[in-house]
């Protein structure tokens, strides 16, 4: 009886053994995954950063660009108003010597409708 029951004692601690050591090797098993898995992430981390500095450099050259396109725009805006001015003070006297050329043409020197007076040159 006492055999057996050494026999017993001898299989649990042999089974426990196998079991110690299969945990362990799924413990090193996990632990080289997690190694691989982390090295994944620094990776990517890494590559996102390097994507990161890319788009800043790109935004940074938008906005320069856009700084460039406002200043022009600004340059046009001025040019506009002046063109603006310039056609407010002549528009009335440029429409009428318009009409009086115009008038000019229909009715031509012979007609008693005479607007532009004749000017002889010297």
């Amino acid at each position: 009886m006492q055999e057996i029951i050494i026999d017993k004692l001898n299989n649990i601690q042999i089974d426990s053994n196998v079991k110690f050591q299969i945990l362990n090797d799924k413990i090193n098993n996990l632990q080289k995954e997690n190694e691989i898995l982390n090295n994944k992430l620094n990776e990517t981390v890494y590559k996102l950063a390097k994507l990161e500095d890319k788009l800043e450099d790109k935004i940074d050259k938008i906005i320069d660009k856009l700084n460039v396109v406002s200043k022009n725009t600004d340059k046009m805006d001025s040019h506009i108003d002046f063109v603006d001015g310039v056609y407010s003070k002549v528009q009335r006297p440029f429409h009428t010597l318009m009409n009086l050329v115009s008038c000019k043409l229909l009715f031509g020197k012979n007609n008693s409708v005479n607007l532009i007076p004749d000017r002889k040159l010297t």
